[in-house]
């Protein structure tokens, strides 16, 4: 379904023959050889990969603003014919810019409409909006918080406007939630079995102090298939031979996933296809996730948790994307003002080279870390890396890239960043999080924090970009980014 027209998403020519032959392969019925067979079929890659539809990433740059387009009457037309905007008091004669940008990572946003009044428009190349941000929190003096029930009526109306744009129905589901502050609504489709599509969603959320509407996304991508030829039994023994260290399955559950063949090729990082699977998403040994299509039997992705406790730290250097982390991170602290390096941890360091920089750099006010993480440790998957004791100094941004860091207050009180210092800031996640997800979240952090394109502040640019991305396949916050600090801190060097 698409924003305004409403028209089905039509199958891509490359593809067509592809699933044509699919369907009539699952007409046929698998006996038990056959379907034990199908841990070698890499049908899906391999047409992916001759139709060009699977590319692998080399920009590490998310957004990036090209060539603007002069404000056309027909396109004014299909800004003002946009019921959304104008239920949220939006006109076409208040745009100073209209530029074209490009996302490589889980967005239709192609055209931004920028307003006087801070807003923000995105839409895709039919012109049909596919987002909204305005952080202009100048009203946010007030400390009282906004309770759901205590939504302004105009918010209610805009609400019903967007479900009704979009179709959200009956068969899609609403969870409410609160995150950093704010109230966030989640309306997710409904597929096989009730579970749901992240991938096909609407996300509004509501400022917590002022009760303004400061973000608005959908995802629009339906599902490709709906239904199981395999067993699960099946593809549990698919998924542990994906590795020869893979001992056991922890849990395995039915959910919707894009395929991004993580395990293919370890050296290769691909854009996001535009396709939505139904698969078994198989959790081995607790750290490593396997996607298990469930119509063909194809391995079609997976990812590693980047979780640890106290009593066990994870495999740190199977994270894949560790490298490319930690160079975006170095080049966007650059250009807020930090003298920056980028330095690798392995597995085996004789000299801890983040201990040292903490405890014996009196200039240490910035820092990255992509690792494994609990509320008091961060680590590898043999050696600590740094506990909340070691921390010593004062510091001005710091963002831990590990599980559970922001499960509490143990991490931003170690490097003393809370509401009571001004020009602070501390990011970290309240839950595990996967490297595919986190990776993804910092491909649109990291340049929206130089960028402001649709942000004021740090802390509106991590909220921002944590709600590009689309929810874990069982409904759960893929990006459970926390903000501790200064709420108007620019995050720039001083």
């Amino acid at each position: 379904m698409k924003f305004g027209g409403m028209q089905m998403k039509t199958i891509k020519k490359s593809l067509a023959l592809f699933f044509s032959i699919m369907m009539l392969i699952s007409a046929i019925p698998i006996s038990a050889t056959a379907e034990e067979n199908l841990n070698t079929c890499t049908n899906l890659y391999d047409s992916l990969s001759l139709s060009g539809e699977l590319k692998t990433t080399n920009n590490d740059i998310v957004s990036k603003l090209t060539t603007e387009i002069p404000l056309t009457e027909e396109y004014i037309l299909d800004i003002d014919n946009n019921r959304v905007i104008e239920s949220m008091n939006l006109s076409s004669d208040d745009v100073d810019s209209f530029n074209k940008v490009n996302y490589s990572y889980n967005s239709d946003i192609t055209y931004e409409s920028t307003f006087d009044n801070g807003a923000v428009v995105s839409f895709n190349n039919s012109m049909e909006m596919v987002a909204y941000s305005n952080f202009d929190r100048n009203g946010a003096n007030s400390q009282t918080v906004v309770k759901n029930q205590d939504i302004s009526s105009k918010n209610n109306a805009t609400i019903e406007t967007l479900k009704n744009e979009y179709n959200i129905d009956d068969s899609y589901e609403l969870e409410i939630i609160e995150d950093n502050g704010d109230i966030k609504y989640c309306w997710s489709k409904m597929g096989y079995d009730n579970i749901i599509n992240p991938y096909d969603s609407l996300t509004i959320r509501i400022d917590g102090l002022t009760g303004e509407i400061v973000t608005i996304n959908r995802f629009d991508d339906e599902f490709d298939t709906n239904e199981i030829n395999i067993s699960e039994t099946t593809a549990k023994n698919i998924a542990l031979k994906t590795k020869d260290n893979f001992s056991k399955v922890t849990s395995c559950q039915i959910g919707y996933v894009k395929p991004n063949f993580f395990w293919k090729d370890t050296n290769k990082i691909y854009e996001d296809v535009k396709m939505v699977r139904l698969v078994y998403d198989i959790t081995i040994d607790d750290i490593y996730k396997v996607y298990i299509d469930t119509k063909t039997g194809e391995n079609i992705g997976g990812d590693i948790i980047k979780a640890t406790n106290n009593a066990r730290a994870y495999a740190y250097s199977g994270f894949k994307y560790s490298t490319k982390s930690r160079d975006l991170a170095n080049t966007y602290l650059k250009k807020l003002g930090y003298s920056s390096s980028s330095v690798g941890i392995n597995n085996t360091f004789k000299s801890n080279p983040v201990l040292s920089f903490v405890q014996n750099d009196t200039k240490a006010y910035g820092l990255y870390i992509d690792c494994h993480g609990s509320t008091t440790t961060l680590a590898t998957n043999s050696q600590t890396i740094l506990t909340t004791n070691q921390v010593k100094g004062n510091w001005h941004f710091v963002f831990l890239d590990a599980c559970s860091t922001a499960a509490n207050s143990n991490w931003p009180n170690a490097f003393k960043i809370n509401s009571s210092y001004s020009k602070r800031a501390f990011f970290g996640w309240t839950t595990s999080v996967y490297t595919d997800k986190s990776y993804d979240f910092c491909r649109y952090f990291w340049p929206e924090t130089t960028n402001r394109n649709h942000s004021n502040n740090v802390r509106d640019a991590a909220v921002w970009a944590a709600d590009q991305v689309p929810n874990n396949s069982d409904g759960s916050a893929s990006t459970p980014i926390r903000f501790y600090g200064d709420r108007s801190y620019n995050g720039r060097a001083y």
